[in-house]
């Protein structure tokens, strides 16, 4: 495509996931900073390419669920691990019987 019906507005100049650097496609996880999970550089320059954003909450496991179940969880399933420990923790303390 010529040069001038490149749109810059429009189309970035470099493909996502390439550093505009060194042209790279090879990535590494780095450290984030203040309210940054995390970042994405450069594996070859070590250029910064984007922040990561934080993890979703992990969702409830297949152990879990069989615990539940065996231990006669009949309502709706937790949707986080954190929930469904939380419930598991009731059953086994008494406070969900």
């Amino acid at each position: 495509m010529p040069v001038s019906t490149i749109d810059c507005k429009t189309q970035p100049l470099v493909p996502p996931g390439t550093c505009p650097r060194c042209g790279s496609h090879s990535h590494v996880i780095g450290e984030g900073r203040g309210p940054h999970y995390a970042s994405i550089l450069c594996q070859n320059c070590g250029r910064f390419i984007r922040w990561v954003p934080k993890p979703q909450t992990p969702l409830l496991t297949a152990v879990q669920r069989a615990y539940l179940a065996e231990l006669g969880h009949a309502g709706p399933l937790p949707q986080t691990q954190a929930s469904g420990t939380q419930l598991i923790f009731e059953y086994l303390t008494g406070e969900r019987w």
